[in-house]
């Protein structure tokens, strides 16, 4: 298996694990009150006007959902459940749009998003205070770096410290994460799952918040 293969395969157990994970529901806490399906609803329009991306609003508690509760709870400091409860909601009824992205942005990477083409060439872009924006910068990169439109999304994350990029003889990898030794590590690692000689895998590109 080639590594262009393997990235198309990653994609799709990525994307048949979020399918079944869009089955879960809220599951009973003794700390928070669980919201009901309308109030959920209330939930993922709030997370969306606040920048966490929660998707579709259809009162459902899956996957990107809890993502995004996750992501917002990180960024509040405040304990990492996944639980969609009324306190978080109220809490996020009192935070302004323009106050979670400039925090974010200036104490973190924002959203990251790296491409890869055929080619091996790459283009990344973060600071920017949505997914959308990240994923068109690092296109748009890509793109002109390889000189072709077809440019591959290998990564997407929010509110990293740091990213790196890794290249090999036949292999590119990406990482994210809240520290550089493992986005290096990480990178390093994943470049080394995609080229038949691992060890000529090394860190090309990387950039880390300041604050």
């Amino acid at each position: 298996m080639d590594w262009w293969s393997g990235f198309g395969n990653l994609t799709h157990d990525i994307r048949a694990a979020k399918l079944l994970n869009t089955n879960l529901r809220n599951k009973e806490s003794t700390q928070t009150v669980v919201l009901t399906d309308k109030l959920i609803q209330e939930l993922q329009i709030t997370l969306n006007e606040k920048g966490f991306n929660a998707g579709i609003v259809d009162g459902i508690y899956g996957a990107q959902t809890r993502d995004a509760i996750i992501k917002a709870q990180k960024f509040l400091k405040i304990p990492v459940d996944g639980i969609a409860s009324e306190g978080l909601l109220n809490v996020l009824r009192q935070l302004s749009r323009t106050s979670v992205n400039n925090s974010v942005v200036n104490s973190t990477l924002g959203y990251v998003a790296v491409y890869i083409s055929q080619t091996g060439a790459f283009g990344y872009s973060y600071h920017h205070d949505s997914e959308a924006s990240a994923n068109d910068s690092a296109l748009k990169e890509c793109r002109a770096v390889a000189g072709v439109e077809n440019c591959f999304l290998i990564l997407n994350k929010f509110m990293p410290k740091c990213v790196t990029v890794a290249r090999g003889n036949g292999g590119i990898g990406a990482a994210a994460e809240s520290g550089l030794s493992l986005t290096r590590s990480n990178a390093i690692r994943a470049c080394q799952n995609y080229d038949s000689s691992p060890s000529t895998c090394k860190v090309v590109n990387e950039y880390c918040a300041s604050n």
